[in-house]
């Protein structure tokens, strides 16, 4: 292999089962008041935030505020939806509220957010501070990805938004392929470094990474389990953490770490990873890791590294019945209570506390 190793931690999880879904797409909606707004034409963003439950995304600016993502969709099969956002100011304040394409996924940064719809064909919005909102315009060419630059589609034609200009660029395209479309997963880094999967083959993938932009790449073969693929790619904080499904059965059945050599077998203290089920991770800003379960019920365990190796854990204090965890701009976002009525809360210290959110007017 050729090239400067990065010295960086790599985590493989292998998992048996369908993978977890973002913050809070575990709610159950019901009620006549709920498929009023979903049907009404002339229903208000606060008309969305008011019935939709629990916050389907959630992302912290540099400055402390926080945009919310709601979302309520036909419960019957039919394709009706409706999305708003809800932007927060670091005191609690609502600063404004907006319609949005329903699930659409939110990212903050250091003086603002974009959101960015399920659909790539519909560009992602850029939303200040103070809620004024600008569209990200037509997707440009391929171009090096810099610090600080946002994956918006992770699907097809791969595009990252710039927030230093405003710009939606094509990602560059792995190795010796010539479309962005070739990763079957990608991530991207507060460094600007892309790490992605490509070259799937029956029991076979390869784990690519480039740290200038898409110019060169490193790679590291990957062994998939029987009948397996690969599932989330998640990195930040010098961890980058890939997720494979394997077969039909639920639980991870093994796990890999890479750190700058050669792949070894994950195996921490304190973690029975065979009882994990809808596995989802996240990287506090110190590279230690969060495993849990996205459950419907908040009936599933947290666990936390103890370690910056991540090498043993514990379990994690979490708000009663937390459904599901995620993090943004160095804060842990849970989502507890009742599937109708979840309430968010934050921690700023890796889960050693926890402060309900009120997000306003519900």
């Amino acid at each position: 292999m050729g090239g400067m190793r990065i010295s960086r931690t790599i985590v493989v999880v292998l998992l048996s089962g369908a993978l977890a879904i973002a913050l809070g797409a575990f709610v159950v909606f019901h009620g006549s008041s709920y498929d009023d707004v979903l049907h009404d034409t002339g229903a208000s963003a606060d008309d969305v935030i008011a019935v939709a439950g629990s916050p389907s995304g959630v992302a912290r600016a540099g400055d402390g505020s926080v945009l919310l993502t709601f979302s309520i969709r036909d419960q019957e099969g039919g394709e009706e939806e409706k999305g708003a956002w809800r932007l927060m100011a670091p005191d609690g304040d609502v600063v404004r509220s907006g319609a949005t394409r329903a699930f659409s996924t939110p990212h903050g940064f250091d003086d603002g957010f974009v959101v960015a719809a399920p659909d790539a064909e519909v560009p992602p919005t850029r939303i200040d501070l103070d809620g004024s909102t600008t569209s990200g315009g037509p997707t440009q060419p391929p171009a090096p990805v810099r610090p600080g630059d946002i994956l918006v589609t992770d699907v097809g034609l791969l595009t990252f938004y710039r927030p230093s200009d405003g710009s939606v660029h094509e990602l560059p395209p792995p190795g010796r392929h010539s479309r962005s479309d070739a990763f079957e997963r990608v991530a991207i880094d507060e460094d600007g470094t892309i790490w992605g999967v490509t070259d799937r083959a029956e029991r076979t993938a390869r784990l690519v990474h480039s740290a200038d932009g898409g110019r060169t790449w490193e790679t590291d073969a990957l062994t998939l389990p029987t009948a397996g693929a690969p599932g989330d790619l998640v990195t930040g904080h010098g961890v980058t953490l890939l997720s494979l499904v394997a077969g039909m059965s639920d639980g991870i059945v093994g796990a890999t770490i890479v750190d700058g050599g050669e792949p070894r077998p994950f195996a921490p203290d304190g973690l029975r990873l065979r009882a994990l089920d809808h596995t989802k991770t996240v990287v506090l800003p110190d590279g230690r890791l969060v495993l849990g379960e996205d459950d419907p019920h908040g009936s599933a365990g947290w666990f936390v590294a103890t370690t910056q190796a991540n090498s043993a854990f514990e379990p994690l204090d979490v708000p009663e019945k937390t459904s599901s965890i995620t993090s943004s701009g160095g804060a842990l976002y849970a989502v507890a209570g009742p599937d109708d009525a979840g309430e968010l809360w934050q921690s700023l210290d890796g889960g050693a506390t926890w402060t309900r959110v009120d997000v306003g007017g519900r």
